[in-house]
């Protein structure tokens, strides 16, 4: 095995059998940077599988479709869920994202019937009318935040799907909190993160709040859901459904926080990086426009019209893939696996990172370019599957993928054949990483690290 320095000119190619290995003082260097995206790129050109010597940790970063493919599918039993999953336990409890095991496999099975894209179809009405109405509350010339737009009316959309329930009084409150939740998050991730989080601190004090509020809105709505059956989680929260009945109201709960949390904040994520993407791409946004007005023929779009809304589903797609929500999918190694012939140890941790392999020049020719084309029928079919995977792959792929989809497109075709969304010239768009998500930011004036979430655009009508 080689050690490598950043200051050795001889680096190994891409086809270095054996893993490059980072010695523990670079490995430092790296971790603590505030630029993690631009540093799992960096790490990648060393090899397809790099390892990382951090202390008490080993780390291996997995470049390669092929290693998805076999942590996700063929050799998923010897992984289990990461550290970042794990320590999400605080606000999600032990729900279907941090399940493992038989436990993981019942919850899957409860749940999977209520999101086969037929029964989600069925909402899809529901979903048009909120983006239409989104749009008009929006007028000509005014600057709105794409990404808190995206949230609202995903979090709408959820909450009506799923329960049932107008979110329209108390959602500003309920999507308040989730920021809270996702700003603190990522010192979960610390030594000790879910016991520091105890410390009175002012900003443990909000996630403190803001926990115990979103745990008093789910309970309130798994009530009404169970007591009038509505959405599509009515009819498996009812008292005499013979799964659910085994379900404590904390098991409930649990489900229906990483339903929320999960459900709504990757959807916008991915939406708010679609806007930005169309805004410099004119000849795309055209194309797209040009389809939804001959599909739609200037109504709301129903579950008929999606087959033909193909190129608005490859616009989706395409932001996804420059722009994956999930940007880093971690495992922890159960027992020792063969990763191209080195051994990763058992308690290693292994980082499937989308972000790098939806950019690798191997699968995706010109990858810095927004091509919707690339995921025609005939282009996808020469490459690999897992070179593209925004929502995980094998038993543990999101269970809410098709939702998103039928959102993703819906809100594309609805909002943008009623307005155009203008970047504002005075903001410099820079990714903003999460603990789990990838959201767009801008720099605060006068400051020049400080990062601010959100996207301005200005509105112009059609």
């Amino acid at each position: 095995m080689r050690t490598i320095d950043e200051a050795d000119a001889s680096r190994p190619t891409r086809r270095e059998p054996l893993p490059a290995t980072v010695s523990r003082r670079d490995a430092l260097a790296l971790v603590l940077r505030h630029t993690p995206l631009e540093t799992l790129a960096s790490l990648a050109s060393r090899g397809d599988v790099v390892e990382l010597r951090l202390p008490f940790r080993r780390v291996y970063l997995l470049n390669h479709p092929s290693h998805v493919r076999q942590v996700l599918v063929t050799d998923a039993a010897r992984f289990t869920r990461g550290l970042a999953i794990e320590r999400s336990r605080v606000v999600l409890g032990d729900s279907l994202l941090t399940t493992e095991g038989d436990e993981h496999r019942r919850q899957r099975r409860l749940l999977q019937p209520a999101f086969h894209r037929q029964v989600l179809a069925a909402h899809f009405a529901a979903m048009a009318r909120a983006a239409a109405a989104r749009a008009e509350h929006w007028h000509r010339g005014q600057t709105i935040d794409v990404s808190k737009e995206m949230l609202g009316l995903t979090l709408r959309c959820v909450v009506e799907t799923l329960f049932g329930e107008d979110s329209s009084a108390w959602g500003d409150d309920v999507g308040e909190a989730l920021g809270v939740l996702f700003d603190i998050s990522p010192r979960l991730l610390l030594p000790m993160g879910p016991a520091l989080l105890r410390l009175p601190l002012p900003a443990h004090r909000r996630f403190a709040r803001a926990r115990s509020s979103l745990r008093a809105t789910v309970d309130r709505l798994i009530e009404q859901s169970r007591r009038r059956r509505a959405g599509l989680l009515g009819p498996l929260l009812a008292p005499d459904h013979g799964d659910a009945a085994a379900l404590s109201d904390a098991e409930a709960r649990d489900h229906v926080m990483t339903l929320l949390l999960a459900g709504h904040e990757t959807t916008a994520c991915a939406l708010t990086w679609t806007w930005h993407l169309l805004a410099g791409q004119p000849a795309v946004e055209a194309r797209m426009l040009e389809e939804a007005d001959g599909v739609l023929e200037g109504r709301l779009p129903t579950a008929e019209d999606l087959p033909r809304l193909t190129y608005a589903e490859r616009v989706f797609a395409e932001a996804m893939r420059l722009y994956p929500p999930v940007w880093s999918i971690g495992r922890r190694v159960r027992e020792t696996a063969r990763i191209d012939g080195h051994a990763i140890p058992r308690g290693a941790f292994v980082m499937l990172n989308p972000w790098v392999i939806h950019r690798d020049p191997r699968f995706w020719p010109d990858p810095e370019r927004f091509d919707p084309d690339r995921f025609s029928p005939e282009t996808a079919s020469r490459r690999p599957r897992e070179a593209y995977f925004p929502f995980g792959d094998g038993r543990r792929r999101c269970i809410g993928e098709p939702f998103a989809w039928l959102l993703g497109v819906t809100a594309l075709a609805t909002l943008a054949r009623r307005v155009r969304l203008v970047p504002d010239p005075a903001r410099e768009v820079l990714p903003l990483t999460y603990l789990f998500l990838l959201y767009p930011g801008s720099r605060r004036r006068g400051s020049r690290d400080r990062l601010a979430r959100g996207l301005p655009m200005r509105v112009e009508p059609r």
